[in-house]
């Protein structure tokens, strides 16, 4: 296996639509989403790529091009890269102005006798603010939509404490990039003026100046694709996003393997944990709506399995005991393959984390699934929706 990694930096706003109708009798403003789909930026590159080899898109090419994974895209700036904040945290706005701001771990709560819920399994249980952060609150607005990932590794690794920072807005945190607004007009293409009631208005994400763009490509070398990624060039142009706006594409060759390759304080308290948490740093799909479908019941109804990136049945097998999940996302758009509509799916959202017991087996097996996609579809995981991080909580003591 290789991997290359690229940072992109974007010319031009991304227009990355969400999946309300847009078009002629559908609806005159295209709505953007927050952050781009990985399937935006895989898109966006392999075709570059197809390009580069005369641009024939037989099922040839079509082949090579999908046997390339492309993972990310994440935000970085100033040599920081930046993970979507994990779910099992919460923050408080404490004070008058300058405010502080106390995050909060949620976690799992088992229940007491003669207590019930109503979740899909004996086993799951349902999460809870820790008992520093029970008193009523709204968490702010400005909650920070990105961690830095020394940040997210402080997270796994330790177990979770109420913690108090004097600002939200900058290092270690990230915020959501705005979006810009623009009008336009249909012009009559015999005059060559504009149509009369034919404006419509298109939102982009404008990321801030000196916000790129990490993206990695991986390729097995024993399959076809492999030299469409070694041939590539150091640094290149292409279109991002609808309405063919420029972005730029450089290698980056230091740096990567803190992102793609487990750390080690990760892989030393993995090895120690009976307790692990997944945290999806990109949407996932999955055929049970929020359940993955790796998760199987058995006898007793509990619902176990390892991700895809492990051997099915080998010594690990987690058991699913909570989930903090955020809102499912729309996801459609045209397939050029088939020419036609995608089908309308449901996304697990970024962010969202899952808590599992190890019923057999090491946890150490988990650092082969670090940032590997544990969506249920080979083809998903490959356009990189699900790839996931893992670390520990304390749920060795049910008490």
């Amino acid at each position: 296996m290789g991997t290359k990694t690229f940072i992109v930096e974007c010319r031009d706003g991304i227009v990355a639509r969400d999946s309300r109708p847009f078009g002629k009798n559908k609806g005159n403003h295209a709505y953007s989403l927050d952050w781009p789909f990985p399937s935006t930026l895989a898109g966006a590159l392999r075709t570059f790529m197809g390009k580069r080899l005369g641009g024939i898109f037989d099922q040839g090419m079509i082949k090579k091009l999908k046997n390339l994974q492309v993972m990310g895209g994440f935000p970085t700036k100033d040599g920081s890269v930046y993970l979507p904040a994990p779910s099992d945290a919460v923050f408080s706005r404490d004070g008058d102005y300058p405010y502080t701001y106390t995050r909060y771990p949620v976690l799992p709560e088992f229940l007491d006798d003669g207590e019930g819920c109503d979740l899909p399994a004996p086993s799951l249980q349902p999460a809870f603010l820790s008992d520093g952060g029970r008193d009523d609150f709204k968490p702010p607005k400005e909650s920070p939509t990105f961690w830095s990932l020394d940040e997210i590794e402080s997270w796994l690794t330790d177990q979770p404490e109420p913690k108090t920072f004097d600002s939200v807005g900058g290092h270690p945190f990230m915020g959501l990039p705005p979006k810009e607004k623009r009008v336009h007009v249909s012009i009559d293409p015999d005059t060559r003026t504009a149509l009369e009631h034919h404006l419509f208005s298109i939102s982009r994400i404008a990321l801030p100046t000196g916000v790129g763009l990490l993206i990695g490509c991986e390729y097995d070398s024993s399959k076809p694709g492999k030299d469409l990624v070694e041939e590539l060039p150091a640094h290149f142009i292409t279109t991002l996003g609808g309405q063919r706006r420029l972005a730029s594409w450089e290698e980056k060759s230091n740096g990567a393997k803190s992102l793609w390759s487990c750390p080690g304080n990760i892989s030393h308290v993995l090895g120690e944990s009976k307790a692990v948490r997944m945290l999806l740093v990109t949407p996932a799909l999955f055929k049970n709506g929020w359940v993955p479908g790796w998760l199987e019941k058995d006898d007793a109804g509990m619902l176990k399995g390892n991700p895809p990136s492990l051997n099915a049945g080998g010594g690990l097998e987690l058991e699913l005991v909570s989930a903090c999940i955020g809102n499912w996302q729309p996801i459609s758009g045209w397939s050029y393959e088939t020419k036609g509509e995608k089908k309308l799916h449901r996304l697990v959202p970024a962010g969202s984390v899952y808590f599992f017991r190890i019923a057999s087996g090491s946890a150490n097996d988990l650092e082969k699934a670090w940032m590997k996609a544990v969506s249920d579809e080979l083809q998903d995981r490959m356009d990189g929706f699900g790839l996931a991080v893992w670390g520990n909580w304390n749920g060795n003591d049910e008490s």
